[in-house]
């Protein structure tokens, strides 16, 4: 892999990290907003948020840089046992 490209997965990698940052700090501050108004907007921010790291990760799929796996049934049946027992 060459530097230019190495340059350019690290800063995807690193645009979907603060996407997914700032997602997460427009959920948590939507869920204690007394404000429908305000909690709307933060969600509509939230969305637009997630959307652009879905981007950002398809464009990483796009250029093989990540890979989108699927978990098997019996993955999904264990971890939903564990957190069912809890």
């Amino acid at each position: 892999m060459s530097v230019p490209q190495s340059r350019d997965r690290e800063m995807l990698e690193d645009a979907a990290f603060c996407q997914q940052a700032a997602a997460e700090g427009y959920c948590q501050c939507a869920g204690g907003s007394n404000s429908p108004v305000l909690m709307g907007e933060l969600l509509d921010l939230l969305q637009e948020e997630q959307q652009i790291r879905r981007e950002l990760l398809q464009e990483l799929e796009k250029r093989g840089w990540r890979e989108e796996s699927s978990a098997s049934p019996e993955q999904i049946r264990r971890v939903y046992q564990q957190f069912s027992e809890n």
